[in-house]
């Protein structure tokens, strides 16, 4: 059921809730039940939709509101698969692949194990933060797009000088055989740090004598100590040659230099051909391909009789600079990328002995505990049977608080916690900080507890803190000047318990140990 990812992602399309892959793939891969429903269930919330799982017979499917998850059993394997429509006999949805299906009822139920994760958007559905990640992907499309305009106006511009020499399309053949080669040797090298990933698969799989990963894993394709792989090889060759080429499209240096490279590693092809063919018995269909592009680039040579000229030994030591560059950058990159899924196991593990309550209840005990009583200090956001009883010590213009208090006001709201606001006052009570409080303390006053939690919730989401638009928007009739009693109790408090910054956070008595954060609060006794 390692098909999450899929799954969770095709809900979000057809509840139309936009969300990066990276986020989601990072929230699954580190929940410490992955892959599980559960793990489907917890991410669904962290975009604020209601997840109900549910065991239900054949003829009440048609029941459960649209889209859904639904587990599946095919050859012995289960897997979530998303259904989107259910129209009389027909089922329509996207498989554990993520690939759009539409099978009769028949077909469907067969499969199916009789589980489902029903799903409902709220109002405010959104995923954390995206506004950033959103931003940071336009950034990087951005520079792509600038990459591919700089090539084709370096290409552009040499054009008509290289046409004028009579090689116009030979270079422009190898420019294109060296872009496609770079392709194929990047799938090679992705396939390195992901052999699950289902393109590569499809594309390597099929027939019983073909098989990449047997090709490709074997000890004759791996080179000092599996440090230099065919795949980084042909990446290296090829980003070099592409490279060049787009720099130097109008250099008649090129040409020759390339077409002697090009028949330099023509052993290379006759030993790789040998080995899959009588050694190791089976084909890599991305080494074929590799192959397919070698050829061409030596047929294509000879064709324009470059053989006649000789390498140029700047071009030659460009090409070499640019090969060795791109090969050690891969070989220091690789570790890298390949510790990324070790993380996410670790990001695991961690999970799981932080919601040891046992653990928890330990480390808790040791830390600081608080001396003096909290009663009548602040605000106080109440739940019938909380789990834990919370004391947030803040500052209204504090950054860290404002990006605490969302986290927090979530725990209030699924029942987790009660949560008392202490705030953190300056010695004058005229200042601006001084106001800010005494108004969300005047609001307080009234007893609405929905109106509190309202002004608190667009307080701290505010960008600029503005006090004026703030007060304008709850007006008080003199209820802000009677604050004064409270200020000083809870300053006097703070400067008791030896209060240092902002905020400062108490579970049950005991300020929340430093290797837990409040996102972690809810998922003590839960996995």
């Amino acid at each position: 059921m390692n098909n999450c990812f899929h799954s969770s992602g095709k809900i979000l399309e057809l509840l139309k809730i936009p969300f990066t892959k990276n986020y989601l793939k990072e929230e699954i891969l580190s929940h410490p039940q992955f892959p599980s429903l559960l793990t489907l269930s917890d991410v669904m919330e962290k975009y604020r939709i209601s997840t109900l799982p549910l065991k239900v017979g054949k003829e009440k499917l048609d029941q459960i509101p649209m889209p859904c998850i639904v587990q599946v059993k095919v050859q012995g394997k289960e897997y979530f698969q998303t259904l989107s429509h259910i129209a009389g006999d027909s089922f329509s949805g996207y498989d554990e692949t993520g690939k759009a299906f539409k099978v009769s009822r028949e077909e469907f139920l067969n499969s199916w194990t009789g589980v489902v994760l029903a799903v409902e958007k709220s109002e405010h559905a959104a995923e954390p933060g995206i506004e950033e990640r959103l931003q940071k992907e336009k950034i990087q499309t951005f520079l792509m797009a600038g990459l591919v305009l700089f090539a084709l106006i370096a290409v552009g511009f040499g054009w008509p000088e290289l046409m004028g020499t009579g090689y116009g399309i030979a270079t422009a053949g190898l420019l294109l055989l060296k872009l496609i080669g770079l392709g194929v040797s990047g799938l090679i090298l992705w396939r390195e740090i992901d052999k699950d990933n289902p393109l590569v698969q499809k594309f390597c799989s099929g027939g019983a004598k073909t098989d990449c990963n047997t090709v490709l894993d074997s000890a004759a394709f791996k080179f000092a100590d599996a440090a230099i792989s065919p795949g980084s090889l042909a990446f290296a060759y090829f980003f070099a040659g592409s490279l060049l080429l787009l720099t130097q499209i109008s250099s008649l240096s090129v040409l020759p230099t390339f077409a002697w490279l090009s028949l330099a590693i023509l052993p290379v092809v006759v030993i790789s051909l040998y080995y899959q063919a009588f050694s190791i018995k089976k084909w890599c269909r991305l080494c074929l391909v590799l192959i397919g592009i070698l050829v061409p680039e030596m047929a294509l040579a000879w064709a324009q009789q470059v053989y006649q000229y000789p390498i140029d030994l700047p071009t030659f030591a460009a090409f070499a600079f640019l090969f060795i560059a791109s090969l050690l950058g891969w070989i220091y990159l690789k570790p890298i990328l390949d510790a990324k899924d070790k993380l996410y196991t670790y990001q695991r593990n961690l999970k799981k002995l932080k919601s040891d309550p046992v653990i928890f209840d330990s480390l808790l005990t040791r830390s600081k505990k608080i001396n003096n009583p909290t009663r009548d200090l602040g605000i106080l956001l109440k739940n019938e049977s909380p789990r834990y009883q919370v004391i947030k010590v803040c500052n209204p213009y504090c950054g860290p608080c404002s990006e605490a208090h969302p986290e927090l006001e979530r725990l209030v709201e699924e029942g987790i916690i009660d949560l008392q606001i202490i705030f953190f006052p300056n010695n004058s009570a005229d200042d601006l900080h001084a106001k800010t409080i005494s108004h969300l303390l005047a609001i307080n006053s009234k007893g609405d507890p929905k109106v509190t939690q309202e002004a608190l919730d667009i307080w701290y989401a505010a960008e600029k803190k503005d006090y004026t638009v703030f007060a304008d928007r709850y007006p008080m009739n003199g209820e802000v000047n009677q604050q004064q009693e409270k200020l000083l109790a809870m300053k006097t408090w703070c400067d008791k318990e030896g209060i240092t910054h902002t905020p400062t956070i108490f579970i049950n008595g005991n300020q929340l140990p430093e290797e837990y954060s409040i996102a972690d609060i809810k998922e003590i006794n839960t996995y």
